[in-house]
């Protein structure tokens, strides 16, 4: 099955980083998330997706991947039927004018247009 997840990074403050995610998983609907997450000096991440009827918690690493940091992430998401999916990426950066902005590899548009799906508040993280 395809699926395709977009990540915008919108805010980051001491290994803390939060912002808005777009998820579609092979023909069903995008759907949207908050997400907040960290980074631990040691590259360890820790990830969680925020949407209007569930949370989902994802973990990884920061992984060196063709010469550039990817991070490297593993969940479990829920699905309407009520099963759950277990999938893991390796979520590399793109933007404008990288041939992914202009279409990414498992729907064909670009970021802007897959981004455009987001539906929810952004996520407003208290940090001290």
């Amino acid at each position: 099955m395809l699926d395709q997840t977009v990540y915008h990074v919108s805010g980051y403050r001491n290994g803390y980083f939060w912002g808005e995610t777009v998820s579609q998983l092979g023909s069903g609907e995008p759907m949207s998330s908050a997400l907040v997450g960290s980074v631990t000096p040691q590259g360890r991440v820790l990830l969680t997706f925020s949407s209007s009827t569930e949370v989902v918690q994802g973990f990884g690493q920061m992984t060196r991947k063709h010469g550039q940091w990817t991070m490297e992430n593993q969940m479990f998401t829920p699905t309407s039927s009520g099963a759950q999916v277990g999938h893991w990426a390796y979520m590399v950066q793109t933007r404008p004018g990288m041939k992914s902005w202009n279409a990414l590899p498992a729907v064909g548009v670009s970021v802007p247009t897959f981004l455009a799906n987001y539906d929810l508040p952004g996520p407003s993280p208290i940090l001290r």
